[in-house]
This record gives structure tokens, sequence and C-alpha cells, in this order.
């Protein structure tokens, strides 16, 4: 590098820029020094132009001594050039090959003919992993894994213990590992089933459950066989991926099993167990002064007693249903009786009317402390909503998602909320990778130029950390007064997702809701979901996004007096696997949610109707509508009466712990644990069996089952079911991420000599060395000094 050069960044270069600094005072002292006549001679003495050329030998000498010592300076601090060489390293791959259950569906023998074309190029280390059903893919990673090494992975990604593939992936980058795999298809095809539905229901109830058939390969007829307590439900050949039941039970366990027939490679996983167990309706109260439409309904589901006042004694009762009371009908006896009734893990359903919540006094009051609103206008104040969209641009974001990419239904999302905030929001973009990168900063609605453009000129790509998004977000939001809010746009797959509930629980501490929205249905919903209930928001899926509107836009106007309904949160337990809400009220109370509420169902113009929130061990529903009389006829249709029902069953929660005995006990995979837990009396006994006192009269004790089907142990009955191993088949969703965030490649079988060069390619590293340059600048002032000291001898012999 040049002196030009190096004197266009001084900073940069020096070792020790502060040594420079000394030339300052240096400068002073050479100043008041060379300037000094320390002999004093006599005026007469004096030669007037002998006194004139010293002034001017010392003012060249200040000069040169001050440019002498300044160079002296600057080799001292050690000034230095960055020069990059590229290194030839050895093209040295490892390639890892599956050896699970699971990867028997593609070809087994392609790791060992890729070791025999690719060794012809290249120098390449062979090494199995896993074996049978167990697949610690993570672990086997992080033995091979070498600084600046190449990894190629023969795997279908599918892991069940051991590291997280997505961590391996990051700690891969921090050592420069890249690691690549094969695009496989696979050469068997093989179908699973699988049962869901609840584990509890009332008596009395129907219940109703799915069997999912997911295939892995071509698609072939199968034969599904259903049976309920040995008896066959449903017999028929299809194609399907779905199939929806309803069946009356009996109190009791009972047995479900569905079975496909069909010629497909693991047979193992043709078949599933399911156990529900069947419990005597809770009793519940409903507190009301005049007969209500609502406990018509209640009464066919639950044991209920009604009344116009609280019972003294409440211990019978699971949950207590508040039907339009107003605050001077509740006493003060009334409200302790509540506290300690819901905080001993009970519930309680508060429904509005003509006669609470704003019409009856609990605004301020006692009462209102237990809900999980507040009584006030509902509405958004003017110019106190701060925004940060967050957009994941991610390497998984570049799928396909259809048609589209997922990275461009991410930027089309954006773009639809930006445009459906009210102008007098503040509104900042953040995306992300496994870097924070802000688009733009924090300003009015109003004020924005250009932001569309930004959005959409954004590329997908690199790793995915959730994380650094939420904390880019909350640094922009920090100085910030009024409603904070994020909302993040992203599929879900993230490495280091314990950091991204880390992050998500930071942003509930200072005060930042987060609303999540997927993009497709690929996306990690369970993700999505837990970072949106740590923050207190909502999870909505890609086709839902628009109901963000309702929480931040401008209202709609609407027939006056009717109110439309919409379901806003669809993953809360209330309002889990129930079709939206439909139909309209003519009336609500005006409530406004608290901050750690969950907001369920609202009007159209986003006016609450239904929220939730849990108050010490208990939980409490408030819808902000009537029962029916007046307001709310549409919410006791047959399509809409599941909401209400749910949240009834909600408050609950486990209709059985009021029970002197009960034997609980959840189903389980072949060769993994489950937990039996027995209230009794008397220490329960059972062959083989260990127990462990959890609570007064409550023991529980491990099974570990060795074979599939259905157990019976004291009185209670579990399935055992396939190896998840079995239950995860076909390429994880998650392979193509980790090889994008740490640099590598998806190959094709056919495509060995682009596997060789790009190993050869990754083999040159450049590498960065510091080269000292102090020699220049020391010469530099021998040879001032020098020319100082010749001028200075030039100039005297003029002068005689």
């Amino acid at each position: 590098m040049s002196l030009q050069a190096l004197l266009n960044y001084p900073y940069q270069f020096l070792k020790h820029p502060y040594v420079i600094l000394l030339i300052i005072p240096l400068a002073i002292i050479l100043f008041i020094v060379i300037r000094r006549d320390f002999v004093k001679l006599k005026k007469e003495l004096i030669d007037p132009e002998i006194e004139k050329s010293k002034r001017k030998v010392r003012s060249i000498m200040i000069i040169t001594r001050i440019l002498i010592f300044l160079l002296l300076f600057i080799a001292i601090a050690s000034p230095y050039v960055e020069r990059e060489t590229l290194i030839e390293g050895e093209a040295f791959l490892q390639i890892l090959i599956d050896n699970t259950t699971s990867f028997q569906l593609f070809d087994t023998e392609l790791g060992e003919r890729l070791r025999e074309e690719l060794s012809a190029g290249i120098r390449v280390e062979v090494r199995t992993i896993g074996g049978g059903n167990h697949s610690a893919l993570g672990d086997a990673l992080l033995s091979s894994m070498q600084s600046e090494g190449h990894v190629l992975l023969v795997s279908d990604g599918n892991t069940n213990l051991g590291s997280d593939l997505g961590d391996v992936a990051l700690y891969a980058t921090r050592l420069n590992t890249s690691i690549s795999a094969m695009d496989l298809s696979p050469i068997h095809t093989d179908s699973r089933v699988r049962i869901t539905g609840r584990r509890k229901m009332f008596e009395g109830s129907d219940y109703e459950f799915k069997v999912h058939v997911l295939t892995v390969g071509d698609a072939k007829d199968f034969r599904l066989i259903v049976q309920v307590d040995g008896q066959t439900i449903f017999d028929e050949v299809s194609n399907k991926d779905l199939f929806e039941f309803s069946q009356q039970l009996p109190a009791g366990f009972h047995r479900v099993s569905a079975e496909i027939q069909v010629d497909d490679y693991f047979q193992g996983n043709n078949k599933f167990y399911k156990t529900v167990k069947v419990v005597e309706k809770p009793k519940i109260f409903f507190w009301t002064k005049e007969s209500s439409p609502l406990m018509l309904l209640y009464d066919q589901i639950f044991v209920t007693e009604s009344g116009g006042s609280i019972p003294e004694d409440l211990s019978s009762f699971y949950s207590v249903v508040v039907n339009n009371a107003n605050k001077n009908e509740i006493s003060e006896g009334d409200i302790d009786r509540l506290t300690d009734f819901i905080s001993d893990g009970n519930g309680m359903f508060v429904v509005g009317g003509k006669n609470a919540f704003e019409r009856g006094g609990y605004k301020d009051s006692r009462f209102e402390t237990l809900l999980p609103v507040f009584v006030a206008e509902p509405g958004k104040k003017e110019g106190d909503v701060n925004i940060v969209i967050v957009i994941d641009i991610s390497g998984s974001t570049g799928r396909s998602v259809g048609t589209e990419k997922a990275v461009d239904i991410e930027k089309a999302q954006a773009v639809s909320i930006y445009n459906d905030l009210k102008p007098e929001n503040r509104l900042a973009v953040v995306a992300f990778n496994t870097q924070g990168h802000v688009i733009e900063r924090m300003s009015y609605i109003y004020e924005k130029a250009g932001l569309v453009q930004k959005i959409s000129a954004l590329t997908d790509g690199g790793g995915t950390l959730i994380s650094v998004g939420l904390l880019e977000a909350l640094e922009l939001l920090k100085p910030t007064e009024g409603s904070k809010h994020i909302i993040l746009i992203s599929d879900g797959i993230t490495q280091l997702f314990s950091q991204a509930k880390e992050a998500a629980e930071l942003a509930e501490r200072l005060g930042v809701k987060i609303f999540t929205v997927g993009v497709g249905p690929q996306t990690n919903d369970h993700i999505m979901n837990v970072i949106a209930q740590i923050g207190h928001g909502i999870y909505f899926k890609a086709d839902q996004s628009n109901r963000l509107k309702i929480l931040f836009g401008e209202p709609e106007e609407g027939d006056k007096g009717v109110f439309g309904l919409s379901t806003l949160d669809s993953f809360h337990p209330i309002t889990l696997g129930l079709e939206d809400v439909t139909g309209t009220v003519t009336g609500f109370n005006k409530v406004v949610p608290k901050s750690t509420a969950a907001l369920l169902v609202t009007t159209d113009v986003g006016d609450p109707i239904l929220s939730s929130w849990r108050f010490g061990l208990g939980r409490i529903a408030a819808l902000s509508t009537d029962d029916g009389t007046s307001y709310a006829g549409d919410l006791l249709r047959a399509s809409n009466s599941p909401l209400l029902t749910n949240a009834l069953i909600w408050t609950i929660g486990d209709p059985e712990r009021k029970k002197k005995q009960f034997v609980d006990v959840e189903d389980t995979r072949i060769n993994e644990p489950t937990m039996l837990t027995v209230k009794t009396q008397k220490p329960p006994v059972s062959e083989g069996l260990v127990f462990f006192k959890i609570e007064e009269e409550v023991y529980q004790a491990n099974i570990v089952p060795t074979e599939l089907g259905f157990y019976q142990v004291l009185d209670g009955i579990f399935g055992v079911n396939y190896e998840s191993e079995l239950a995860d088949l076909g390429i994880s969703p998650t392979l193509p991420e980790v090889v994008a965030s740490t640099g590598g490649s998806m190959f094709k079988a056919d495509e060995i000599d682009r596997i060789i060069d790009e190993v050869r390619s990754k083999a040159k590293r450049s590498v960065v060395k510091k080269v000292n340059i102090r020699w220049p600048f020391i010469i530099l002032a021998i040879i001032i000094f020098l020319l100082e000291i010749a001028l200075r001898k030039g100039y005297r012999k003029t002068k005689k």
C-alpha cells in the first residue's frame, strides 16, 4: 500500500494510534527550546544580520524537528497494511451416511457410490451415522466438524435425539465449516397413520377425532379400518389424507384404533392406538337473576345448578358463570369467595348484558380486578402506537409455496400490513437472517416514502436467528413512548429457539407485545405460537394476517347497530380447532383487554367480545356481550355454540381434580416413558412399578412399554404406538435451512463434478495478514534530518 493510501486511513492502520498525540506537547517544547537563547549577549555585540539569520534557521529547525518526531512517533505507533493472500488448502470432504431406519426409503447405496466417484477428484472420508431408530444427526455432525471443513450429508435430515440440528449449524458457521446435503427423492413408498383428538371428554358428549394418513413417495389406495372399543366404525378403500369421526361414548377409558392396509415399505407404522377417557360431567354454578338461553346450552353438557346468589360453599363446583350481574348484586363476601375459589384452580365465566360491565358499575371495583378486561371505551389513542415489522429473509424462506417463494409471500404480507395501518401510527421495519438489518427507522406512517420498494428489494439467504430480529426491533422501540408492538413474519424455522424465547421474554418484560404471522403450510406453528404467547400477542396464519387491521387499522363503517363477529386468535385452547365464528351481534359492553389477557373474538371493527386470562391457579373468561337474550343470539347457533362451550370448559381445567380417586395415564410410543398418575387414599401397588408421592393422596410412576398396542395398569388404559423414527419420514423441512445457513449446497446424485468443484473452490481461502511498515517512516525522518544539516551548513557558507 502506498503512503498516500495509508494517510487516507491513519487511524485504522495503526496498532497504537494514540502515540501520535505525543507530538502536541513535544512540538510545544521544541518551539520553546529552539527559540530560546541560553547565552545572553549585550545588545552592542549582537549583529542584526546574524540575529535575523539565526531566526530563520530556528524556524526551519522547528518545522523539520516536528516532522522528524512526527515520523518517529508514527513508526512507534506501528503502522501496518493488510494483505490478502490466497491459500491453497487440501480439497477434503467428509461424507456422513445415514444408517437409520427412516433413511431406508431412499437409495442406501448412494453413499458408497459417491465415495468411489468423488475419490477420483478429491480426498474423501466416509462415516456412517445413526443406527436403527436412533437418529442423533446433530451429535454426529458435532463430532465430525473441523475448522474450514466440508461435510456432505447423505441423509433425510430427521433427528429424534441429541443436539438440535439448527444449533449445530450455527456452531458450524463459527468454525467456517460448510454443510451440504444430497437432494434426494424416495425410491420406496410408505404411508403412516395417526389419530388426533382430545384425551378427555364429558359423559354424554360426542367424541370427535381425526385420522391422518401421511404418505412419502407415490400415493397408493389403502384400506382404512377404524375401531372404537373393538367395534369397526369405518372400513373403506381410499387415498384421502384426512378422515373425521364423531362417536358417543359412555364414562370410562375407551380404545380407538386406526389401521391402514397397504403394500408399503414399513408395516410398523400402519396402525395407531389412542385412548380417550370419558369423565363425569363437571358441576358448574350458573349465577343469574333470570332465565337464560345460555343455561339451556350448558344444561346439555354440564351438571348445572343455578341461582340468584352465590352459594356459601363453592367446593363442589368447577366453575361459576356470572350472567349479566350488577355490581350492587355482588357483595364483598361474594368477591372474597370467588377470589379464593379461582385461586384454588377453579374458573369463572363472566357474561355481559344490559346490567353488566360499564352498565353494572364494574369500573374501578374489586370485581373488575378479577376480570381479563377493564371497563373502558374501546378504541386506540391517536399517535401512541409504535410498530416494528420484522421480516424473515433467511435461506429457508426461499422455498416454494405453491407458485411463489415464501419470502415473496412475506414481503407481500408486510406491504399489506403497512397499507392497513393508520397514518398516525409509527412504524419501523427490520429484516433478519443470522443478523438484523434496519430497513426503515421509526417514523409516522404519513412520513414514509419508498418503503414498499425497500421491502420488495429484499432477497433471501443465510441462516435463521429469530432472536436477532426481535432484539433489533426492541432497540428501535426502546426510545419510543406509547404502546409498543412487534409483528414477526416468518416460517418459524429457526436456530437457537431458546434464544428466540429469551428475546420474547425480554420483550414481555419491556411491555412489548409480539404478534406473529406464518408464511405457508411448512411454517413451524409451534414456535410461532410460543413466541406470540410469551409476548402476549396472537399467532396468525398467512391467510389471517388481514386480522391485524382489526388491531391497528382504520375501522370500517358497517350497518348501524349491527356488528359482524371475527375470530382474532385461532390458536388459543378455547378457539383451537373450531371454525371461525360467524354472524352478528346487535350490542356489546364497552371493555378493553388487560395487557396480559388474550383477546380471542372481536367485532369486525375490533371491539372485544371474548377475552381470557389466568388468575392464580384459576382461569377466567369474559364475554362482553349478552347470553343471547337481546344482543348475541347468533352465538348460540349450532356453528358458533362450541365457542361458548369451549370457553367454559377452559375455565374448568382438569375435570377430575376434585374426585377422591382416579387413574390417569397418557399414550406414548414404544420404548418411551409415560407417567401414570393415581389419586387414592392408600399408596397404590402394581407389579413392576415404583410409585412416588407428589402431593397429598397423589402418586406417580414411570412406565416404559416395549410392545405396541393397548395396555392396562390398575384402572387406567393407554396406547403404545410406533417409534418416532417412523413418524417423521421424507426429507426434513429444516435440512435445506441448515445447509443454506452454513454456505453449503443441495446436490443431485449426478452432480459429481459440481461437488468436486465446490469442495476445491472452498479449499482455497483468503487469509488477511498485517504487515508492519515502520522503516519507510524512519528512513524519511533520517532523510529530513540530513537535509536539515545540509541546509544549515549551506546557509552558513553563504553568510561567510
